[in-house]
């Protein structure tokens, strides 16, 4: 058996090992969590939706939902247009908005702005079915039937025409490749659709939940050797301090997940994490931070590569070190104005307090 060869098999079972024992004591940790109340009752809800968001970014790596997304993304115009900004940047070094950029990120910024301007659409209300008015007003919930329930979408809104009387129902699809087909939805089909674009056309993506309801998109950029935001919603990339200094968020949890990973990224979307932390209240820090490595350890369990697991230590060292910078109170978005939320009804935007520092200039429609 070759150095490498016997190195390889080392770290494999080394990993394997630690994987057994934190799968273990997750075991552990939830026999308790159930068996307790109160605060443990929370606690288990949390990790329910961190198990919830691992099934998610799952489904991404399905050989052919990603060849569904390549079906519809123009690959090659995106790759071209992306060259084109390449050269312009290069063309002008040091001007202002031309900061140098590599391909594969220039073609992450055009598959954004693809995918926000010409693919999916953001639905406040359905049309009616029956005579197509825009004007279907919400009559709450409608139960989901076995298709809606095969596509993820446990929960159907009910919107009932002003014109025709006709009931128009709104499945809240959960399935990335169904999205591919119904092209339209707010912040969840968003995310999920895009997501999948990501990883289609070969970007490490992860998909990123914030507790108080707003999803988007990580990309990982090797030029830059970083995580960069990409909200398709509002084709916006590398704002990661868009929702509290923009839209005027409070957050609290803001959690990555990943094909390799979960992680605790708040730190990364906050200026003073100490003032997040007063909002932290679902479950105890010291649990949370053990559950994100023994679900990454889960993930990663038979990871092969001697060289892509060195790669996934450097870039959680890496990682964890921007992480403990970010958050520290000294403000940021590098003087940037970042503006109110752009997507939805200026009605559902105010009620969720999302127009940002000036209201009076936020559109009136996504």
């Amino acid at each position: 058996m070759d150095p490498d060869e016997q190195l390889a098999r080392m770290l494999q079972e080394e990993e394997d090992q630690a994987t057994a024992a934190a799968m273990a004591a997750d075991e552990e940790q939830q026999r308790r969590t159930n068996a307790g109340g109160g605060g443990h009752a929370k606690q288990a809800h949390f990790n329910g939706r961190l198990e919830s968001g691992v099934l998610t970014v799952t489904r991404f790596e399905d050989a052919t939902a990603q060849a569904a997304a390549m079906r519809v993304i123009p690959a090659e115009r995106l790759r071209a247009e992306a060259r084109a900004l390449v050269a312009a940047a290069a063309a002008h070094p040091g001007a202002a908005g031309s900061a140098a950029v590599s391909h594969p990120d220039a073609t992450l910024l055009r598959l954004l702005h693809w995918f926000k301007h010409e693919f999916f659409t953001w639905c406040n209300n359905p049309p009616c079915h029956s005579c197509g008015c825009t004007d279907t007003r919400s009559e709450g919930g409608a139960p989901p039937s076995d298709e809606d329930q095969a596509y993820g979408a446990t929960r159907v809104e009910a919107y009932r025409c002003p014109v025709c009387a006709a009931t128009t129902r709104f499945p809240r699809y959960n399935d990335a490749v169904k999205l591919l087909e119904t092209r339209a939805g707010r912040c969840g089909e968003w995310a999920n659709a895009f997501t999948l674009c990501c990883r289609a056309m070969g970007f490490e993506a992860r998909w990123v939940m914030d507790w108080t309801d707003h999803v988007w998109t990580e990309c990982w950029s090797e030029a830059q050797g970083r995580w960069l935001h990409c909200d398709s919603c509002e084709d916006a990339c590398d704002q990661p301090l868009l929702y509290e200094q923009g839209w005027g968020k409070k957050l609290s949890y803001v959690v990555a997940f990943g094909k390799d990973d979960v992680v605790d990224v708040t730190r990364r979307y906050v200026v003073d994490m100490a003032d997040t932390a007063t909002r932290r209240t679902e479950c105890d820090e010291l649990w949370l931070a053990g559950a994100v490595c023994r679900l990454t350890a889960r993930l990663r369990l038979g990871e092969g590569g001697v060289r892509r697991r060195q790669a996934l230590s450097a870039r959680d060292a890496e990682e964890g070190l921007e992480l403990g910078r970010a958050g520290g109170g000294s403000g940021g978005g590098g003087g940037q104005a970042l503006p109110g939320r752009q997507t939805g009804s200026l009605a559902w935007r105010a009620a969720r307090g999302e127009l940002g520092p000036d209201p009076a200039a936020a559109p009136a429609a996504a």
